[in-house]
């Protein structure tokens, strides 16, 4: 009502003449001369200025209240939508607080142990015993874990797995009014890791573990794995190893956020430069979440003010530049501030290899935002781990180096896959070398009796860009909710970065091209362990023909999950896995899509299917 009548008060009489700058159609005149000829003509026509504005209040309250009724539909649909800073703080987010003591019993940190009771009670109703928790390190050194709550929450769901987070010394919780004994330093924090290790076995009751570390974290885990015996003293057993933006060479981390730095500033110039890098390639959301905020304004600070940042997460200062960099009218340009804490710090490949050889060394995930300051090039080191089935590299579309922050599902995701991944493996591993080898006859209990087929590149083509379609029409009717982005492909432009699942299913449908020349079987239905067999025969073909025409092409395969009780018709494939094998024993799983009006838990149980098909099929 409000609306309808502002719009018919502002309609006055005197402005349905037209605006002093545009001459009347039908006189000819200015405003002045069509306000004095205008009630005449009316008259002539019978028509009276009052019978005039009443033909104009009519429709334009109708008009009005029309748009004051979608306007507050509208204001109510946002205001129950739940904001992106809710979604990503959702959950229970209790938990019970332990100190540590280090450094000889000097001083403690805080260990913080965040649960799923109703995940637990649910595993205890069906007889299932809890999964190992997962020890989350986080970044810095000096910042904080409470930026990693959201991600322990995703982590938990559904089975009740517990996770545990602490402050290392000198920050958040675990600050100390001086400097303690050893003071700051990658070794001593080895040696505060490996301290909580022993409290959660000793006085928790944990006897394994799997452990994320996120930055600087990683580079402690994997210093600790690679130099100091972790693990092996502490009286559990560490499952796997997952690392988010890690290096493997500080020095060359700080070389790469430089060469990030300068492009940035090319193209935005300098004095834009500081923002658009840390919103292209540390976090992009705007406002920062709450809880990256807490973690800063908990940073180290006192005795530790010396012990913080690595890398790009050490700040920048305009200093004077050198010739050939980009600088402001002053001549300045930005340098990353003070030395680095783990400055000459590297791990090489032949380190990661020879490591890896040992059985018992803990399978590996590395993850890294595309956009991370931690480039591609800093990942040399971990790709020395063996790759069959104990390394995986995958990178998430369109973050930065919170890409745990920025598309927590997505990150949650691929670790939650991940971690059930190694414990089934690990299960199966320990069988085949306890003597009890996995036959085909067992897998029945082990993969389900789920119907498969082979799709041949037509089929696939067709099904996959007829989900991307779909999908995206379902991303345009119901976009995200998801706060002002501030990403973009040229550096500091503002765009909203879409993670919409309709790339995934045509970039696969472009993957499928390559389809056509393999000649895999057809047939309406396979159970899994037929699809076990023909998958080792496939390969197994294609490698000899490879071998024997010198082709460079990789082997590939699209594996369509039916429905229940449904022959291998178009309409009834619910996920399609599609693998390539660079030969038999190093085969990896390229990507999956599933219908668009299947929940994304369909295609994450159809690609760990497949993961224990590739298992058995590339046995020895």
């Amino acid at each position: 009502q409000v609306l309808a009548q502002s719009m018919y008060t502002e309609v006055s009489m005197a402005n349905l003449a037209p605006s002093p700058s545009l001459p009347c159609p039908r006189t000819g005149l200015g405003r002045a001369g069509s306000a004095a000829i205008l009630p005449a003509m009316y008259a002539f026509r019978g028509e009276t200025w009052g019978q005039k504005a009443i033909q104009f209040k009519v429709p334009l309250i109708c008009l009005g209240s029309l748009a004051a009724a979608r306007q507050l539909r509208k204001f109510r649909r946002l205001r129950a939508r739940p904001s992106f800073e809710e979604q990503l703080s959702e959950g229970n987010n209790d938990y019970d607080k332990m100190r540590v003591p280090v450094r000889d019993g000097s001083v403690s940190i805080a260990l913080k142990r965040f649960m799923d009771k109703e995940g637990m009670a649910r595993s205890v109703v069906r007889g299932i015993p809890a999964p190992p928790p997962v020890l989350l390190v986080h970044d810095g050194p000096g910042l904080p874990s409470r930026y990693l709550e959201p991600l322990s929450t995703r982590l938990r769901r559904p089975n009740g797995r517990a996770c545990y987070l602490y402050d290392q010394l000198g920050c958040g919780q675990s600050k100390v009014e001086s400097k303690p004994l050893g003071g700051f330093g990658l070794k001593q924090s080895v040696e505060d890791l490996k301290s909580v290790l022993r409290y959660m076995c000793d006085e928790l009751g944990e006897n394994e573990v799997h452990i994320f570390a996120h930055g600087f974290g990683g580079a402690l885990v994997m210093e600790g794995l690679l130099k100091d015996q972790l693990g092996q003293t502490e009286g559990l057993r560490i499952r796997s190893v997952i690392l988010l933006g890690t290096p493997s060479n500080a020095d060359e981390a700080d070389e790469e956020a430089r060469r990030l730095m300068a492009e940035a500033a090319a193209v935005v110039g300098v004095y834009d430069a500081a923002q658009s890098f840390w919103f292209r390639h540390v976090c992009a959301l705007k406002p920062q979440p709450e809880c990256l905020a807490d973690a800063y304004s908990q940073g180290a600070d006192g005795p530790a003010s010396d012990w913080r940042g690595f890398g790009a997460l050490r700040g920048w200062d305009l200093r004077p530049a050198d010739l050939n960099d980009v600088a402001d009218d002053l001549g300045k340009t930005w340098r990353l501030r003070g030395d680095s804490c783990l400055k000459g710090w590297s791990l090489t490949r032949s380190d990661v290899a020879e490591f890896y050889r040992k059985k018992s060394a803990p399978p590996l995930l590395c993850l890294r935002g595309e956009h991370d300051f931690v480039t591609a090039a800093c990942f040399e080191a971990w790709r020395g781990a063996d790759a069959r089935l104990r390394y995986r590299e995958q990178n998430i579309g369109g973050c930065g180096h919170n890409a745990h922050l920025e598309h927590p599902e997505a990150t949650a995701a691929q670790i939650r896959l991940w971690l059930l991944d190694v414990e089934d493996n690990t299960n199966t591993r320990e069988r085949r070398e306890a003597g009890m080898s996995l036959s085909v006859s067992e897998a029945p209990q082990e993969l389900g009796m789920q119907k498969w087929t082979f799709l041949a590149q037509d089929e696939a083509r067709e099904r996959l860009n007829g989900w991307a379609s779909e999908l995206s029409w379902q991303h345009q009717r119901s976009p995200p909710e998801k706060p002002g982005a501030w990403r973009s492909v040229g550096q500091g432009l503002p765009h909203r970065a879409v993670f919409a699942p309709s790339r995934s299913a045509r970039r696969l449908a472009e993957w499928a091209r390559k389809l056509q020349g393999l000649p895999a079987p057809r047939s309406s239905q396979i159970i899994p362990t037929e699809a076990v067999a023909t998958i080792r025969e496939v390969f197994a073909r294609a490698q000899v023909v490879q071998r024997k025409l010198h082709l460079s092409s990789k082997p590939r395969l699209a594996l369509g999950l039916l429905e229940d009780d449904r022959t291998a018709t178009e309409a009834c494939v619910k996920a399609i896995v599609c693998v390539e094998a660079e030969n038999l024993n190093s085969v990896r799983i390229v990507g999956a899509a599933a219908a668009p009006d299947l929940p994304s838990e369909v295609r994450d149980g159809a690609v760990k299917q497949v993961t224990t098909m590739l298992s058995m099929a590339t046995q020895v």
